[in-house]
């Protein structure tokens, strides 16, 4: 879960991050709650990007 949320701090789509995460490891992100985790922090990602 830790990578996704890096691939997406660096602005990748969080789908994205978790699909190349569960490429590599497989099981990871079990829950909707781990999912939804991730997408959190593409929203805080984003409105980081929109700031600059």
């Amino acid at each position: 879960m830790i990578a996704a949320r890096l691939l997406v701090e660096m602005g990748m789509p969080a789908a994205q991050a978790i699909a190349q995460v569960r490429a590599v490891r497989p099981g990871a992100i079990e829950t909707q709650a781990q999912e939804r985790h991730v997408q959190t922090h593409q929203a805080l990602g984003d409105a980081r990007v929109a700031r600059k």
